[in-house]
């Protein structure tokens, strides 16, 4: 009776039909593949991190994870290759961390922790913006304009975070950095231009034995690697090893191995690289990688 009253669909409504559903399908596939969950902790310092390489944080690494760290939650339950531990896998500004859970699921803590609160479905941003305003913008440390406050003057230098709501979490990288809440206003443009010229800045003394530790931890690894396979498949392939010159105002730091090896370390070098960015962030230097090459160099004036 209903057919006979309204007809049966054309082919043409159907596919018509069948093309919106597709596209809400899609439109709600990329909504959801661009939600993710963070977990911030006031105290980062307090809970068993492991790096990407599920090694405890050394203290260039925990030295870059600052009061309110926001981690983005990748998987909230793996287990590590040693078949017994299980963390969280998070992302934290690009830089990959584990975090150890305890017998019942809850973060592994080495003394007690006085905030931590998870945000779910957000909007990962991780850019790199100027405040332009010329009245200043107070940013608050916990959600969403609660406890203590810093303020972001013209000019100054931020990473977005992700978005939550009408906030955004930011990363201040003026001298102190600091993260905190403040509201998704229209005050802040994306960095995008940068000066014709190098400022007058040199490599500082802690920054270079900073890099230093990091490519001999790096180059124990390797070692480490090398020789477990070499002893198994009883090669003799030569050991990759960093090794760190100074040029003029910058520094170099070459990964010395044959073509097959550097191919293969490619992902670790780009960790490593990362990791390296993590060391000199906000701290005004640039960073390029190319042919297992890694350069550092003061950053140029200006934006």
């Amino acid at each position: 009776m209903i057919f006979r009253e309204f007809g049966r669909p054309s082919q043409g409504a159907f596919n018509m039909n069948k093309s919106k559903l597709i596209f809400l399908f899609v439109l709600l596939a990329a909504r959801y593949t661009l939600a993710a969950d963070f977990l911030i902790v006031k105290e980062p310092e307090n809970i068993s991190i492991l790096n990407n390489y599920e090694q405890p944080v050394s203290t260039d690494e925990l030295g870059s994870l600052f009061p309110y760290s926001p981690f983005q939650i990748i998987n909230r339950d793996e287990l590590l290759g040693d078949q017994i531990t299980h963390v969280i896998r998070c992302k934290y500004i690009n830089q990959t961390f584990f975090l150890i859970k305890n017998g019942n699921g809850n973060l592994l803590v080495k003394d007690k922790l006085t905030y931590q609160k998870s945000f779910s479905g957000c909007t990962p941003l991780g850019d790199t913006v100027v405040f332009t305003n010329n009245n200043s913008l107070k940013a608050f440390e916990l959600y969403p304009s609660a406890g203590n406050s810093f303020s972001i003057k013209k000019g100054d230098r931020a990473i977005r975070v992700f978005q939550s709501g009408n906030n955004v979490y930011i990363l201040r990288l003026a001298q102190p950095q600091k993260f905190g809440w403040c509201t998704a206003n229209g005050n802040f443009i994306k960095q995008t231009q940068k000066a014709k010229t190098f400022s007058d800045q040199t490599i500082t003394a802690d920054i270079y034995k900073s890099i230093q530790s990091r490519l001999e931890t790096a180059n124990e690894n390797y070692d480490s690697l090398f020789f477990f396979f070499n002893k198994l498949t009883l090669k003799d392939n030569s050991i990759p090893k960093w090794v760190i010159t100074k040029d003029g105002p910058a520094i170099r730091c070459t990964l010395k191995g044959t073509a097959v090896v550097l191919r293969q370390l490619e992902t670790s070098t780009s960790y490593l690289t990362r990791e390296i960015e993590q060391i000199l962030l906000g701290k005004g230097y640039e960073i390029n990688y190319s042919n297992g090459e890694i350069i550092i160099r003061p950053g140029q004036s200006g934006l």
